[in-house]
């Protein structure tokens, strides 16, 4: 039987920060996490366990031989058993030791985001930083989403707020899946459930511009709770909104067209030095689109096998490679086939959760 990997949700503030090469901000917040830990009362040693490990695997994916041995050494007095064994993954590449942020520069790329089915606190935590990076316009496709977690219902309802004060350009394709399921969940009068979801939908409804929708829910706010609903404030956003199918974002203004071909990567720029598609795995840096990597997967995969994609010379994704390869999952799922991402290490394994890709594959973890 094969053993998927389960995040422990302490890894997930560290594990968006090294995806969107925060490198230092990752370690720290590991760091910290690790120390709160060990000096719990009561201690979680399964949790010590899994912080510990992800601060290992941190140190062997940026190639920091320096941080790594004292840790390894305190590990192995901790556990009573050895500590995993050094290994440098920039070093496997032929690279040197990365530096503490390696950051493209995100006007070079453009923002394509798809909602997983569940979208949970992370995945909005993800959402939130990926866009603050990236060139506009921000564009969101809504297509598999089925369920919000109750746990992130305040959080998107903010991020929906802000986005609407802001002065940014949003596309939002297969918007109707949202907007259908926050009508489903604020009946009139049912008072018994949350009224996040009808703030949530309210902020939705003002971000895209939809004010007399946005003035009836208001209304049957106020029946269900007997409570004033918030006021409707013209947004300063752009939003372009399709329902069903994809936003034609060739209707924003012309200069924003410009930002967008700009931003258009070239096949090869996914790829790190001395990291290229092989057709066996994923390996090194690989930021903005995937294609190239997951193009030559493809071909190797047969209907009735198990497709098995070793990670284990694999540093990081960004956010853009990372919902390119939840697209691709996705696609060959549908397709009929079996997917397993093998010997990732903590961070990628748990973004990769975060993003949604273990609804549509098996991901694995190197073991602690």
């Amino acid at each position: 039987m094969v053993r998927a990997f389960q995040p422990h949700p302490d890894l997930e503030e560290a594990a968006i920060l090294f995806a969107h090469g925060d490198l230092e901000g990752a370690r720290t917040r590991l760091l910290e996490q690790l120390v709160q830990s060990l000096s719990a009362t009561p201690r979680d040693e399964d949790k010590v366990c899994r912080l510990w490990h992800a601060m290992l695997d941190w140190c062997r994916a940026t190639g920091d031989e320096d941080t790594f041995e004292p840790l390894a050494i305190d590990y192995a007095e901790h556990f009573g058993r050895s500590a995993p064994l050094w290994s440098s993954l920039p070093a496997r590449l032929g690279q040197t030791a990365l530096a503490g942020a390696v950051r493209k520069d995100p006007g070079k790329r453009q923002f394509l985001w798809s909602s997983p089915a569940l979208l949970t606190v992370g995945a909005v935590t993800a959402l939130r930083a990926s866009q603050e990076d990236a060139p506009q316009p921000w564009c969101m496709s809504w297509l598999r989403l089925v369920a919000i977690d109750d746990a992130a219902l305040l959080p998107l309802t903010r991020l929906c707020t802000a986005w609407a004060d802001s002065e940014g350009q949003f596309v939002l394709s297969d918007a109707g899946k949202l907007l259908q399921l926050l009508e489903q969940q604020t009946p009139v009068g049912e008072s018994h459930r949350p009224a996040a979801w009808w703030l949530l939908r309210m902020a939705v409804l003002r971000l895209v511009h939809r004010m007399d929708a946005y003035e009836q829910v208001a209304l049957d706010y106020c029946v269900t709770y007997e409570v004033s609903p918030p006021s409707w404030v013209e947004p300063a956003c752009h939003c372009i909104v399709q329902e069903e199918g994809e936003a034609d974002v060739s209707v924003l203004h012309e200069a924003s067209l410009q930002s967008v071909q700009a931003g258009a990567v070239l096949p090869q720029e996914g790829a790190a030095p001395g990291a290229m598609p092989v057709g066996q795995g994923l390996a090194g840096v690989i930021e903005g689109d995937a294609q190239p990597w997951l193009d030559a997967l493809g071909a190797q995969a047969r209907r009735g096998q198990v497709l098995e994609i070793s990670c284990a010379n694999l540093i990081r994704l960004d956010f853009v490679a990372a919902g390119s390869v939840l697209n691709w999952a996705a696609e060959m799922q549908n397709h009929g086939h079996e997917l397993r991402f093998t010997q990732l290490h903590q961070l990628v394994a748990a973004f990769f959760h975060i993003i949604g890709i273990h609804e549509h594959a098996t991901v694995q973890a190197v073991a602690a």
